[in-house]
This record gives structure tokens, C-alpha cells and sequence, in this order.
């Protein structure tokens, strides 16, 4: 596993990332940049993490896998060309 630190820089790379103490544990959240207007996309972890590092690690790991499947999509000209 990342540390913190390492995991949050990466999720800068997608959009801006928080983490916070929820009641149950540990949640990390990122809104993803966008460019269409009035669209957001934010991708989120379980609100029960022991550590703030396992939310940001598993919140990293979902952001990894929309941003691909996007991706994969967007190859496969699924997604009409603005």
C-alpha cells in the first residue's frame, strides 16, 4: 500500500481529492475534472476504512478503473466526437 501523501498526489492528477472521518471510518472522495459543461463526476470509497490511507488507496483504485473504461470506450468510438 501507498502512504498518504503518495496517494494523494496521484489522485491530484484526476480531479481534487478529500478524506475525511466519517462516524463509521475513514472516506476518501474524488471530483474528477470534467470539460462538459454542467457534468461532475465524483468517485468515492466505503465510508469504513480503518486508516485515511486505505480510503484514498481504494478511492485511487476506483478513480483508475472509471478513467479506463472511459477510456476503453472512447477507443471503441462508443462515444460521439464533440
Amino acid at each position: 500500500m501507498r502512504d498518504l501523501e503518495t496517494t494523494l498526489i496521484e489522485l491530484n492528477r484526476y480531479g481534487s481529492p478529500k478524506v475525511v472521518r466519517m462516524d463509521r471510518g475513514w472516506w476518501a472522495r474524488c471530483n474528477l475534472f470534467v470539460q462538459a459543461k454542467g457534468a461532475e463526476v465524483n468517485v468515492d470509497s466505503e465510508t469504513t476504512h480503518a486508516t485515511p490511507s486505505a480510503a484514498a488507496s481504494e478511492c485511487l483504485e476506483r478513480v483508475e478503473a472509471v478513467v479506463h473504461g472511459i477510456s476503453q470506450l472512447a477507443d471503441q468510438k462508443a462515444l460521439p466526437r464533440a
